[in-house]
């Protein structure tokens, strides 16, 4: 087993999400010290620990969902570099190639996954204008550079993206095509890349010009699925002339859950023109690999770290709606399907004070925001060690009732960014807890001997 450990000059605590769980725990950042980084058993955790005052001997592990090491220890470094008229993938956990054709080459534990994307306006395929161009710093998150790709198709753009451990493909519509659109993906290989919520088989993405005529823009189409483990993201459910009933007791979603896009909704709740109809309900879902928490330890305190992004707000202090953060019990948590939205998969108990939606709202935009879990999370948390999944879900207080408080045409919206985002914007967990005694099994700082992270067989967003 491989672990990083910090050395002396790297000790002082300075993940800005770290220190704001102390303060709400009137912790002093100077008795606690960084003592595990990232490494290749557990590349998505990291470790500190409690060494004077309150709590002294107690770990917290701060967890998220995106590699940050590669199965030899070595750091992820997401991007492309230009030999010929390919794009060669950096180091990451898997190797790769993107063709100036928009072709992509994908290889990962010695098997392909390869496919070359065709767009269709009706009957008509529509051909990128030109080579692709590299931009040299992301335009959705400023911390990566040389990471993203764009091809210019006249009536849309497609760009391939690179992150820790992913490679995600979007087909942007800045207005409507005025036809059906049909995204034909030429899988070339035995893996096939997941789709997103348009896939009508593991092939081709459908968008019908109804869809473009009703819908705000611009429109992302997720194209291509992740290849780390996908693990948080939300259900779109709509129905025609819906009730806020029908929508939130449906077993299952409109659409195939979104596990690849930029934002999250924890929930949003829209209302149309017509009186008590509805037509827009999502509930998120956040995902975490808990596998580096000791066994039998005893959890003492925990929070939710989510960058909030813009949000509306048309309730007002009235009848907005208020988000709780929940359980949530997929029958597969790393292959989320239609039939996980029913309701009987989220509890009812909220593990957190539950947040009104002005309330959101007024909180800043593009920063970490703080949701503290009280008891019953604590103890979800603690009867999930041992496992490598604990699941959350957000929801609402009009959700759990079944009724929402109708006004024409509002909307009540909770969102934040996904792992998709990135580096120091993806949703994180903190866990503090006291270790387990010397009697249990021997463990270095809150990582369990014999553990291996990494690539896990099985894992991946491949089909």
């Amino acid at each position: 087993m491989i672990l990083n450990q910090v050395p002396l000059d790297k000790k002082l605590v300075t993940d800005p999400s770290v220190v704001k769980h102390l303060s709400y725990l009137n912790l002093d950042k100077n008795n606690v010290e960084f003592k595990y980084d990232y490494s290749a058993s557990f590349p998505r955790s990291k470790m500190y620990q409690i060494i004077n005052g309150k709590g002294k001997g107690n770990h917290i592990v701060v967890i998220s969902n995106l590699s940050m090491m590669t199965p030899n220890n070595s750091k992820i470094i997401p991007g492309f570099y230009k030999v010929n008229d390919k794009y060669i993938l950096k180091n990451n956990l898997f190797e790769g190639e993107v063709e100036d054709s928009g072709r992509i080459v994908l290889s990962i534990n010695k098997l392909d996954c390869i496919w070359n994307p065709k767009l269709f306006l009706d009957q008509t395929e529509i051909k990128a204008l030109g080579n692709p161009i590299l931009f040299e710093t992301d335009p959705i998150n400023n911390n990566y550079h040389e990471n993203y790709l764009e091809w210019d198709y006249g009536i849309c753009k497609r760009y391939v993206r690179i992150i820790e451990g992913r490679l995600l493909e979007r087909w942007i519509f800045a207005e409507n095509p005025g036809n059906d659109i049909r995204i034909v993906h030429n899988c070339e290989s035995e893996l096939k890349p997941r789709l997103g919520i348009f896939g009508i088989d593991d092939n081709i993405e459908f968008i019908s010009k109804d869809f473009f005529n009703i819908h705000e823009y611009p429109i992302s189409i997720s194209a291509t699925e992740t290849l780390d483990i996908a693990l948080d993201g939300h259900f779109l459910h709509t129905i025609s002339h819906g009730t806020f009933p029908q929508l939130c007791t449906s077993t299952q979603s409109a659409y195939n859950p979104e596990i690849n896009a930029i934002n999250i909704y924890l929930s949003l709740h829209q209302s149309t023109t017509v009186q008590n109809e509805w037509n827009w309900f999502c509930r998120g879902f956040l995902n975490f690999d808990i596998s580096s928490l000791i066994e039998n330890s005893n959890i003492i305190s925990a929070s939710l770290e989510l960058v909030k992004i813009a949000s509306s707000i048309a309730y007002g202090t009235r009848h907005g709606a208020s988000l709780g953060i929940f359980s949530f019990n997929p029958v597969n948590p790393l292959s989320i399907g239609k039939a996980d939205f029913n309701k009987v998969k989220f509890g009812t108990v909220s593990f957190c004070s539950l947040l009104h939606d002005l309330y959101w709202w007024q909180q800043p935009n593009n920063v970490y925001y703080s949701i503290m879990l009280n008891n019953d999370g604590l103890t979800f948390i603690q009867s999930k060690l041992g496992s490598a999944n604990c699941c959350f879900g957000g929801r609402t207080n009009w959700d759990v009732d079944e009724s929402g408080v109708w006004e024409s045409g509002n909307e009540s919206k909770f969102a934040c960014y996904s792992s998709e985002q990135g580096t120091e914007n993806k949703p994180k967990l903190i866990v503090e807890y006291e270790p387990a005694s010397t009697g249990y099994q021997h463990k270095v700082a809150g990582i369990t001997q014999g553990k291996v992270g990494g690539i896990i067989p099985g894992k991946f967003g491949f089909k």
